[in-house]
């Protein structure tokens, strides 16, 4: 699967911030050894980024069509 991620930097005086988002995160916990239950974990810390879909046209375009829709 191809994906991009933008890194956004910014300089303040004599130091860098760098551009995070945050959202709530879904990650599949296997509960018993038949039922998959859906762990939540609110606030989690991320870069703007997604996978490639059909009408981008390279990564570079995934990366900015991501950060639009963030």
């Amino acid at each position: 699967m191809n994906a991009a991620v933008v890194l956004c930097l910014r300089k303040r005086v004599s130091r860098w911030q760098i551009l995070l988002g945050q959202n709530e995160v879904k990650n599949w916990l296997r509960s018993t050894e038949h039922t998959t239950a859906i762990m939540r974990y609110p606030g989690e810390w991320k870069f703007p980024g997604g996978c490639l879909e059909d009408g981008d046209k390279d990564l570079k375009h995934t990366a900015i069509r991501e950060l639009q829709e963030e």
